[in-house]
């Protein structure tokens, strides 16, 4: 019986993949952790604006100081990633952002709170620079993306879903979150040795001057759409309370439009090659500006659940489309290292401006110019796929 039983637990494949997983779930799991917190932020700002007595302009303020340290340590990743160990580094970041974000309910004044944020994101931003070097490094990082996005949704819905937000209070989610970055940091113990150093390519710095003209004006381009955009997600949290949503059940609205985003996700993913021209791209583009100003207008849980998942599921569906755009304009690749800076810098830009916008008038006239600076970047999709060489087929 004993040798029965011993031989079944041997050879059922779940128990052995927990019990020694491939190492690329291991990372993929470390990059689903780090991506918590910035996927639940619609609903720690609104948590943070209501125990602080934040105003939507210094909300916006708050969001754009983490962005800074995450664009500062993206623009450095390539300088030191292959210098550090990293384990150590992921390990020491999730632990660091367990202890110190406790601060987020214990410091008081916008100063502390903006310099507390700059060292969170900071954190975030390293484990995922290592994660991020890791996946490029497989044999199909484009398969391996689309999977780690989907990880990320599904841990940041779950997270949502399960936690009584009402009951918890920014205290109780910030605690939460401090105990799953905890299991995080220990997990990190069993980091692959196979990837303890990562050696992305080198960044040519000193060709990056030299990339097209094209290809400047790509990531001008989803600079400004992340201006937008992320403006419109990290105010989620406060525009479902001026929809009447109270804490969970905004939360809710927000986890669905997250969890469902992803269809918009693979959509593109299986489009991508197969669509010819700029019509669906730019009819996605369009329902995603049309949702940014329907988000300052609706009112009740249905309409605000309704627009909230329009908005992830066009937002993700554009979004590959016009970074597609990058490799065809600059064929050099001396840019492509500039990709993830572009979210970061729209994250610097944008939820300052909307944040003060809400504050001189109100959430309707703040998210229709959102909106309409969403729509300068699907405006120039068309014309900047005219401008560069067709792709290839696939």
């Amino acid at each position: 019986m004993n040798s029965a039983g011993g031989n079944s637990a041997g050879g059922n494949p779940v128990l052995t993949f927990l019990r020694s997983p491939p190492p690329i779930v291991l990372v993929m799991a470390m990059a689903g952790f780090a991506a918590l917190q910035p996927n639940i932020m619609p609903v720690l700002s609104r948590l943070l604006a209501e125990v602080h007595g934040l105003n939507d302009a210094e909300l916006g303020y708050f969001i754009s100081s983490g962005n800074i340290a995450g664009f500062l340590v993206s623009m450095s990743a390539p300088l030191w990633i292959n210098r550090i160990r990293s384990s150590f580094a992921v390990g020491g970041a999730f632990l660091l952002y367990a202890v110190a974000a406790h601060g987020l309910y214990l410091l008081s004044g916008d100063s502390l709170l903006y310099a507390l944020q700059f060292l969170l994101n900071g954190s975030i931003v390293v484990i995922a620079s290592v994660c991020s070097a890791v996946f490029l490094r497989t044999p199909n990082p484009a398969r391996i993306m689309s999977i780690k996005i989907s990880n990320d949704v599904i841990i940041a819905s779950c997270f949502l879903y399960l936690l009584p937000l009402d009951t918890l209070g920014l205290t109780g989610i910030i605690t939460s979150l401090s105990v799953v970055f905890v299991i995080a940091a220990l997990l990190a113990l069993r980091w692959p040795a196979t990837y303890q150093n990562v050696q992305p390519r080198r960044m040519d710095v000193s060709g990056i001057g030299g990339g097209s003209r094209d290809g400047w004006y790509v990531l001008i381009t989803l600079t400004v759409f992340y201006a937008a955009g992320v403006s419109a997600w990290n105010y989620l949290g406060r525009l479902a309370s001026a929809a009447g949503l109270g804490n969970d059940e905004g939360a809710s609205a927000i986890a669905a439009g997250l969890f469902l985003g992803v269809i918009g996700a693979l959509s593109a993913a299986w489009l991508t090659g197969r669509a010819r021209g700029p019509i669906l791209p730019v009819t996605s583009g369009l329902i995603f500006v049309v949702s940014i100003a329907a988000l300052g207008m609706v009112e009740g849980y249905g309409p605000f659940l309704l627009v909230t998942i329009v908005f992830n599921i066009s937002w993700n569906f554009f979004i590959p489309f016009l970074m597609a755009l990058l490799p065809r304009a600059d064929s050099s690749g001396r840019l492509s290292s500039l990709l993830p800076a572009t979210a970061m810098a729209g994250g610097i830009l944008g939820p300052p401006l909307t944040g003060n916008l809400i504050l001189w008038w109100d959430y309707d006239a703040a998210l229709i110019v959102t909106a309409l600076l969403a729509a300068n970047s699907i405006a120039a999709y068309p014309v900047l796929a005219k401008r560069v060489p067709a792709a290839r087929p696939v």
